[in-house]
């Protein structure tokens, strides 16, 4: 086995520079970063928690109101309802009900405003997540993303993350300060022996969730012999770092091969989220 640090170099992650300007004034778009999609369109809401609360909800009429504010098609909250016996048949469908619902207040711009960040997760494997920002004294939904995680044994977790950046300066005083965030998605796919997994940064500038920097963080691929196994392996991830020009992070690409994926260190089988 043999593993090399390939690059790395330094990211500004944090200026405005580094966000892509608004297309135009309530843009309707959708943009992808390998398998991150992201569906950007302006949809109000009322106080999150409320649509939180609905989607908890055991009142059915409640719960589909939640996912229409969500932006999800029929198909993607209903499930097969199969009769008991053999052979068993289709009789009809039912709502579902969310596995986990997460509900997150951060600052993912360069101001003391929070969004609203609203993650659930369906039969075990569908994830979801919808930002929503205050904008003119009422709430807006201004992204929707997915993932059909089937690869990832937390599928919730594995898709979201919500990460420390900048601190972000309320006044005068360098002492009144707001911690600032960004939102980080991870999304992945393959088969037969293929792992991809893509990540991509975002935070909110003028109303609009804005993604700052995308790559590929894994790949694995495999071929499972009768009687030997051989993968090769690609990583990549940031670390922060502190410039003199402000907060920024060093990205870095590893690459291995081998024969024995038992015989992997604990580390690159954690980088690569193996499962032999």
């Amino acid at each position: 086995m043999r593993a090399r640090a390939i690059f790395a170099v330094a990211l500004l992650l944090w200026m405005a520079h580094a966000i892509a300007p608004a297309q135009s004034a309530n843009p309707v778009f959708k943009e992808e970063q390998g398998y991150v999609e992201v569906n950007h369109e302006h949809v109000p809401w009322p106080a999150p928690q409320s649509v939180a609360d609905e989607l908890r909800s055991s009142d059915e009429h409640s719960r589909l109101h939640a996912f229409a504010l969500l932006g999800l098609a029929d198909q993607q909250i209903h499930t097969a309802v199969w009769s008991q016996g053999n052979p068993s048949k289709f009789i009809g469908e039912k709502l579902v009900t969310p596995d986990q619902v997460q509900l997150t207040y951060a600052a993912l711009g360069q101001d003391p405003t929070q969004q609203a960040i609203l993650a659930i997760q369906i039969e075990l494997q569908e994830t979801y997540v919808a930002v929503a920002t205050p904008i003119d004294g009422h709430w807006e939904r201004v992204a929707l993303s997915n993932c059909w995680c089937r690869y990832d044994p937390d599928p919730l977790h594995a898709f979201i993350q919500i990460n420390p950046t900048r601190r972000i300066n309320l006044g005068q005083n360098d002492q009144q300060s707001l911690q600032g965030y960004e939102l980080i998605l991870r999304a992945s796919g393959g088969g037969s022996g293929l792992y991809v997994q893509d990540e991509a940064h975002f935070q909110v500038h003028a109303g609009e969730l804005r993604r700052t920097i995308g790559f590929t963080s894994r790949r694995r691929s495999c071929y499972l012999g009768a009687e030997t196994t051989s993968c090769s392996i690609e990583a990549r991830w940031l670390s922060p770092i502190q410039l003199n020009s402000g907060p920024g992070a060093v990205l870095a690409e590893a690459k291995g091969s081998f024969r024995n994926p038992r015989q992997m260190s604990t580390s690159l089988l954690e980088i690569c989220n193996s499962d032999f």
